[in-house]
């Protein structure tokens, strides 16, 4: 078992968890870009042009997959509540 570079995920096989929650607020947008940045610089160290992946590789690329996907629809719901707030405003 390892951290992620970030820190933000702890990796174990073809297992990703994440080691902390993030807290709705001001900052949550900036800790969800934060762990977003982690997961592509983890994942851009699995691929490269002359390897090939093995099943474990492959099931942990998947795993960051999921949770990238995951966390690009809470960036987008957070950017839609932004908007909407700002609209409320003027």
């Amino acid at each position: 078992m390892r951290l992620s570079g970030g820190g933000f995920y702890q990796i174990d096989g073809r297992v990703l968890r994440g080691v902390s929650d993030v807290a709705p607020g001001p900052g949550a947008e900036r800790c969800w870009r934060d762990r977003q940045a982690d997961l592509w610089a983890e994942s851009s160290t699995l691929i490269h042009v002359h390897h090939r992946l093995s099943d474990e590789e492959l099931g942990l690329w998947g795993a960051m997959q999921k949770e990238l996907d995951q966390i690009g629809r809470r960036l987008n719901l957070l950017e839609r509540n932004a908007m909407a707030r700002a609209n409320v405003q003027h």
